[in-house]
């Protein structure tokens, strides 16, 4: 009776275990970004001071300021709590006194060039590909080489970059 039941219950386990595996292979998403579209992103980093460009269901993350182009009660993005304010996109046009046309201009490119995330950090740009657990991938832009420096980069913590041959200016970075 006692080996009956180890055996479920090792049976559950693996179960389990096997579960946890799936549900962290989904989680470990990858997507090629359009390198010649983010370049035209940048344009907007320097232009408006941006560091940090999120893209979060169909609303903008500009530094640490939600920006909401669907202001709809059913919204779930009431529940961020890590962006410092949450406008809605007229509001936040208004305050900064910039064009609107840019920054539905900027989701668009955010959008067509399967950019989900960008971090401006010593003036290079990272552009996350994909990420699992605590590590992010992608690939880097900056005017600078930037070989061998992984340290000094203060967002993540860069472990590898590489340079892409055949992009000018262009790298990979691996971050755990």
């Amino acid at each position: 009776m006692q080996k009956m039941i180890n055996r479920r219950l090792y049976i559950s386990l693996i179960s389990v275990l096997f579960t946890i595996i799936l549900s962290c292979n989904i989680e470990k998403q990858s997507r090629e970004i359009d390198i010649n579209k983010s370049e035209k992103i940048i344009e907007y980093f320097s232009k408006y001071s941006i560091n940090k460009l999120f893209l979060y269901q169909e609303h903008l993350i500009i530094n640490d300021t939600l920006i909401k182009f669907n202001n709809s009660t059913n919204d779930s993005v009431q529940s961020l709590l890590w962006t410092t304010f949450q406008m809605d996109l007229n509001e936040w046009v208004s305050v900064k006194n910039i064009n609107q046309e840019d920054i539905v201009n900027l989701k668009r490119l955010m959008i067509e060039s399967n950019n989900l995330k960008i971090i401006k950090d010593q003036d290079a740009y990272f552009f996350s590909e994909g990420g699992w657990i605590d590590s992010e991938w992608g690939k880097v832009f900056s005017l600078k080489n930037i070989l061998d420096q992984e340290d000094i980069f203060k967002f993540e913590r860069v472990q590898d970059i590489e340079v892409i041959e055949g992009k000018l200016n262009w790298y990979e970075y691996y971050a755990d």
